[in-house]
């Protein structure tokens, strides 16, 4: 699993138009979020094929800052409020 780091223009639809470049070249998004200020969107997405996203991406002429393997941890979810608490 990859962590993908795009930043998107801050207009309608480069959400989508990422979703769709990759959702043509068969590479699957397993999670993440986009995280905007008024110029930009920082969008970091959890992909299986790291490479084959970050070459889609760019031959599309989005601009890819990185793409890392994350530390994923299951967390505990048996009741609501956990990750907060005290153990």
């Amino acid at each position: 699993m990859y962590d993908i780091h795009v930043i998107l223009s801050n207009i309608p639809g480069s959400l989508a138009s990422l979703g769709h470049v990759l959702g043509i070249n068969d590479v699957g998004l397993e999670g993440g979020g986009v995280f905007s200020t008024p110029e930009t969107g920082h969008a970091h997405f959890l992909v299986e094929d790291g490479e084959k996203a970050r070459r889609v991406l760019a031959d599309a002429g989005f601009d890819v800052r990185n793409l890392c393997r994350p530390l994923i941890r299951k967390l505990p979810q048996e009741r609501p409020g956990e990750l907060g608490g005290n153990s």
